[in-house]
């Protein structure tokens, strides 16, 4: 009934702030997003614009995103996450 899904941003790209999207589909999940600023270690990390010296809605901070999803996913139904970076 619950899926928690972390992924690391990736080597030399850089966050995009508010990028990160969930996307039920056919499943019946809701979502919680949060974000990490020290490789996963803690999850109460806020994204800002221009954090860490990014330019203009970027995060040089951010380190890993995680969906926390809870209700029900039943048989057959699928759902989707995704983020946006920008290549350094």
């Amino acid at each position: 009934s619950n899926v928690v899904l972390s992924d690391a941003i990736p080597t030399n790209t850089d966050f995009k702030v508010a990028s990160a999207t969930f996307n039920a589909g056919t499943s019946t999940l809701t979502n919680a997003l949060s974000y990490s600023n020290d490789s996963g270690s803690t999850w109460t990390y806020t994204p800002v614009s221009g954090g860490c010296s990014a330019p203009a809605g970027y995060d040089y901070c951010v380190t890993h995103v995680k969906w926390t999803t809870s209700g029900s996913m039943p048989s057959g139904t699928s759902f989707s996450i995704g983020f946006v970076v920008v290549v350094k």
